[in-house]
C-alpha cells in the first residue's frame, strides 16, 4: 500500500473539512459557500442557506451544475427539492436555487462545457 496519494488526487483529511471557511456566495444574501475543491475548469463545495435565502436567477453559459440536497427544502424556480434530491442544471437554462424553510445544505460541482 502507497503512503503517498497519487498526483490525480485531491484529499481533504475529514478532521480538516471542518476547518474549511463559510465564504459569502457571491451575488447573494445569506448563501454561503464551503469550496472543497477548485480549479481552472470546476468547482465542488458545499452551499449553505439560511432560512429563506437564495441565489439570484441566473445561467452559465459555459458550465452546468450537480446539485445534490443534503439538508433541508430548496426550491429550483418552481420545483421543490427535499433532502436527498438530485438536480442537474445544464447549460445556458437559467434557474434560481432558494431555500424553502428553515435552511438548507447541498453539495454541488460545477463544471465548465467549453
Amino acid at each position: 500500500m502507497t503512503t503517498h496519494p497519487s498526483p490525480t488526487l485531491y484529499l481533504v483529511p475529514r478532521q480538516r473539512l471542518s476547518e474549511l471557511p463559510w465564504e459569502k456566495f457571491p451575488g447573494s444574501e445569506g448563501v454561503e459557500q464551503r469550496v472543497l475543491y477548485r480549479d481552472d475548469r470546476s468547482v465542488a463545495g458545499l452551499l449553505r442557506l439560511h432560512p429563506g435565502a437564495g441565489e439570484l436567477t441566473h445561467l452559465h453559459l459555459h458550465g452546468e451544475h450537480h446539485l445534490w440536497v443534503l439538508g433541508g427544502v430548496v426550491t429550483v424556480d418552481d420545483t421543490m427539492l427535499p433532502a436527498d434530491s438530485y438536480l442537474h442544471v445544464p447549460s445556458r437554462l437559467a434557474h434560481r436555487v432558494v431555500d424553502a424553510g428553515a435552511g438548507s445544505l447541498l453539495f454541488y460541482v460545477f463544471c465548465a462545457t467549453e
